[in-house]
């Protein structure tokens, strides 16, 4: 008989971190407001909460640009499952 139920809990795993990742993107359109009121910011001094909350990304995706330049791609060096173990930590 096949098992085929043997990636269920990595899977959901990997699904509830999609979740939380897109709970925390959506958390800051709703702290805008607040950080507004609260700090007596105007318009575009609040909104930098999500120019440098995407704006990781960006860095992020830069930083693993320059060490593929350098040393080759870590991810196929290390192997996909291991580097997502890794960036989760």
């Amino acid at each position: 008989m096949h098992k085929n139920n043997t990636y269920r809990i990595p899977f959901a795993t990997l699904a509830s971190l999609f979740f939380l990742w897109g709970f925390a993107t959506v958390c800051n359109d709703i702290l805008i407001p607040f950080f507004k009121r609260e700090f007596a910011l105007d318009h575009s001094t609040a909104n930098l909460v999500q120019t440098f909350f995407f704006g990781a990304y960006v860095l992020g995706s830069l930083i693993y640009f320059i060490i593929s330049l350098f040393s080759g791609d870590p991810i196929n060096r290390l192997g996909h499952k291991n580097s997502l173990v890794i960036s989760l930590l």
